[in-house]
């Protein structure tokens, strides 16, 4: 109950700082103009998701604590990349942060789950970068696959399975409509693979 009220709260509070947020990214070559997003609709929706996700982290999670990088900012992460196919680089920083303060943490009580978080990570990174080189994927995927292979396999190597192949039948669900609607180029598949750890916490 502890870890959901403080993921929970976490989320709602970067809802409400996400349009300053916003405002203050930085653009890398090609970028869209991130500070459009900010409106009062996108900080809402960004911390509802970003509350729901706590939610079920703080419900259903073994170890809460390596969920923290996929909650805040992971939440805002993905509605961004849902709206612009562009996950940034200053807010892959810190959920990578938040995950290498919190494996050192887990392992210290659990050294069985903090091994599997690290090891996970490293194996979803490299995983995905081996896709990126094939041309599959945008790189920040890659960056978010890091926290996401952190949390997952905390749980279980099972569990690491199971969202990696969600996350993976959600994306491409989400691409084959997005092609039958007529869209061309580029679809953002961030919010895909993050999902994917969270609607395993559903499954029994």
């Amino acid at each position: 109950m502890i870890w959901a009220l403080t993921l929970v709260s976490a989320a709602l509070a970067t809802g409400c700082a996400s349009g300053t947020i916003l405002r203050h990214l930085p653009r890398s070559s090609g970028a869209p103009d991130y500070g459009a997003l900010a409106t009062p609709g996108f900080a809402t929706l960004t911390a509802l998701i970003g509350a729901v996700a706590g939610v079920l982290v703080g419900w259903q999670a073994a170890h809460p604590a390596l969920w923290l990088a996929l909650v805040v900012p992971g939440a805002l992460q993905v509605c961004i990349d849902a709206r612009t196919t562009w996950l940034p680089l200053r807010l892959s920083q810190p959920m990578w942060l938040a995950s290498a303060v919190m494996i050192p943490m887990v392992w210290a009580v659990d050294a069985g789950a903090g091994l599997r978080a690290l090891v996970g990570a490293v194996l979803t990174s490299v995983g995905f970068w081996l896709v990126w080189r094939l041309g599959g994927i945008g790189f920040g995927d890659v960056r978010l696959m890091g926290p996401v292979g952190a949390a997952a396999a905390s749980e279980s190597w099972q569990f690491l399975t199971a969202a990696l192949m969600v996350g993976t039948a959600l994306g491409a669900c989400h691409g084959i409509m997005y092609r039958l609607a007529g869209n061309r180029g580029v679809f953002p598949y961030g919010p895909s693979l993050w999902a994917g750890p969270f609607v395993a916490l559903l499954w029994p």
